[in-house]
């Protein structure tokens, strides 16, 4: 994996200490990891989709399609999983309507699981992506190790990645309201374009307007 070490964790006194992130491609031994991150950083989506038992869920529908987690890479921070970033628009978890439907159904019935795959489904299919456009799916990072530029150091592999695959921007899609996640795209040199409407997003999660973001390479 990639590393960079740099100031990120206090130490005792409050002194900062010299961590280091690694970043890795996730395996099947990540699934917890990353059904919890996804779940805490998207409470709009999974949270109100699937309630507290968003993380369990998560975690099963990854154990159970593994190959969901293809373009997900790991920030690790002295071994511990922080953060995590979902590239591609050729792929996601829902690529096994299966998977999904198996691990909800103990939670929901089978009628509730059938409801809940459609709205993810709202969400996890992106609409008006370019072909040369490297499609962020979802980017998270931990409570615990948020505000030390995990966030930015995760985009900054997206864009090493795209340039691998000779694309010539990054993209991600956004809800309106989102302004914390708005703000760090900006800084990060992503344009917001006008705002969306989508009355399936509507249904999915009680919100339907968003933005396409992008990043020139």
């Amino acid at each position: 994996g990639r590393s960079l070490a740099f100031s990120s964790a206090l130490g005792q006194g409050g002194f900062m200490t010299r961590a280091e992130v690694r970043i890795e491609v996730a395996t099947a031994g990540d699934v917890e990891a990353v059904g919890t991150i996804l779940a805490h950083a998207f409470p709009d989506k999974f949270e109100r989709i699937l309630g507290e038992d968003g993380a369990q869920v998560l975690t099963e529908v990854f154990r159970r399609s593994p190959g969901s987690l293809q373009g997900t890479l790991l920030a690790r921070v002295n071994g511990d999983t922080a953060g995590m970033i979902q590239l591609g628009a050729e792929t996601h978890f829902l690529g096994s309507a299966r998977a999904f439907l198996a691990a909800a159904h103990p939670r929901y019935g089978w009628l509730g699981a059938g409801k809940r795959l459609m709205q993810v489904g709202v969400l996890e299919v992106p609409e008006g992506i370019h072909r040369r456009e490297l499609y962020i799916r979802a980017i998270g990072v931990r409570p615990g190790f948020q505000g030390l530029g995990i966030g930015t150091r995760l985009l900054g592999e997206a864009a090493v990645e795209a340039r691998a695959r000779r694309k010539t921007a990054l993209s991600l899609l956004v809800l309106a309201h989102n302004e914390g996640a708005i703000r760090l795209y900006e800084r990060f040199g992503f344009a917001l374009g006008c705002r969306r409407s989508s009355r399936a997003l509507q249904w999915a999660v009680g919100r339907g307007g968003y933005h396409k973001m992008v990043k020139p390479l």
